[in-house]
């Protein structure tokens, strides 16, 4: 389905009962929506499902400019607002999706009864060793040739990083370092905190500290499980949803 949102033509699924409360997925960066909706598939006689495509990847078009956190959550409001979403029982995001949703939530912008973050990201990453020698690359830039400068930044780039280009590739830089964790207490949503065990993207450390700010949250972990928890393991994240969301 699509629709045009600020401007943007927006794609989105929408499957399950019209009349039904509203279940609101927004995926990951680079995330299928198609393998985010089937989280939900036994749940269509229960939930009117809505996963929408953010700007910039899938069919939805990509913005005029880099956009920050703050765009991305005055997006997905207007997005709510175009499609006349009413009673949602539940805003479930993946990684990117619940940065955004983090922030919206806790400011009031975007509300639900529930919130359901899987493997989410929001908590400032660590300088890894990869971080630190691109730093010292862009601070004696004037020093190395532009050759072996574009070489070491492809070598030492997160996987993200070097799949985008123009637009997204400065968005992503807007938005990869923001630290929201001051923003978790401020949500009073019921939440459910699903992450992979072995998720190398937004690691355990992270869920802990989901767990611990976010005042009503309940942390599962799903063993043998990366950062794709609902791909490694969906039998096991559609089950932990569907009691959540009873």
């Amino acid at each position: 389905m699509r629709v045009i949102v600020d401007g943007l033509m927006t794609e989105y699924v929408r499957v399950g009962r019209s009349d039904a409360p509203v279940v609101l997925m927004l995926p990951g960066w680079r995330a299928s929506v198609a393998d985010f909706v089937g989280l939900m598939k036994n749940q269509t006689d229960n939930f009117d499902i809505v996963a929408l495509e953010f700007p910039g990847f899938g069919a939805t078009e990509t913005p005029p400019r880099a956009w920050d956190v703050q765009d991305y959550t005055n997006f997905v409001q207007k997005f709510i607002e175009k499609i006349n979403l009413t009673e949602i029982r539940a805003i479930i995001g993946h990684s990117f999706g619940g940065r955004i949703m983090l922030n919206g939530c806790s400011s009031g912008q975007i509300s639900a009864e529930k919130l359901i973050f899987i493997d989410s990201a929001g908590v400032r990453p660590k300088v890894s060793t990869r971080g630190k020698i691109l730093r010292i690359v862009a601070k004696m830039a004037r020093i190395f040739p532009e050759n072996f400068r574009t070489k070491i930044g492809r070598k030492f780039s997160s996987t993200d990083y070097k799949a985008t280009s123009g637009v997204m590739r400065e968005t992503f830089k807007q938005i990869i370092n923001l630290d929201l964790t001051p923003q978790m207490r401020q949500i009073k949503q019921s939440s459910l905190l699903i992450w992979g065990h072995d998720d190398d993207q937004t690691p355990l450390a992270d869920a802990e500290i989901f767990a611990r700010e976010i005042p009503r949250a309940k942390l599962e972990i799903v063993e043998n499980a990366g950062h794709y928890v609902f791909l490694d393991q969906p039998e096991k994240v559609a089950k932990l949803i569907a009691e959540f969301l009873k």
